[in-house]
């Protein structure tokens, strides 16, 4: 008689401005667990608060890096506490925000070892922005108006 197979989970991870949280569910959809990674107490190396730089005027921003460590700190905390062999599917959320990769670092995306934290095989310089704006960012807000104005107005330029 064939071995029997522990029943899958599906995992959702969701990037919040302040943490990134995942959930397990199992086949049925019933919770099996949750972790999480509270940016600012678990990486107080970036020194954000609520997961956000604040800058003098209407800049917003977060540091890329972080988010990746927060994803390995997650990983490890989800395989410490349950069979990562038995998740059969992730699906993902996250807060708009702008994460720009130089292309001449894409290749590095196929050859990244499992066995390795993903921020040890992704350097910085693999992004074009290593703080990039969140959603609570209104500094190109002035910009946005000019260009507006420039163009005769907002209906002439929804018009265009």
């Amino acid at each position: 008689m064939p071995p029997k197979t522990l029943p899958a989970f599906f995992l959702g991870v969701e990037l919040a401005t302040d943490q990134l949280r995942a959930s397990i569910v199992d086949e049925n959809l019933e919770l099996v667990g949750v972790e999480h990674v509270d940016f600012d107490s678990e990486l107080p190396e970036y020194q954000t608060h609520g997961g956000i730089f604040t800058t003098p005027g209407d800049a917003y921003t977060t540091p890329v890096e972080m988010w990746i460590k927060a994803f390995d700190l997650l990983m490890e905390k989800i395989s410490k506490s349950y069979d990562p062999s038995r998740i059969r599917a992730i699906g993902g959320a996250a807060q708009h925000a702008l994460v720009w990769w130089h292309a001449s670092q894409m290749p590095q995306l196929q050859t990244l070892d499992p066995r390795l934290p993903i921020h040890a095989q992704i350097p910085l310089a693999a992004f074009t922005m290593q703080n990039t704006p969140v959603a609570q960012d209104t500094s190109a807000h002035t910009h946005a108006l000019a260009l507006e104005a420039a163009l005769g107005g907002p209906d002439l330029m929804a018009a265009r």
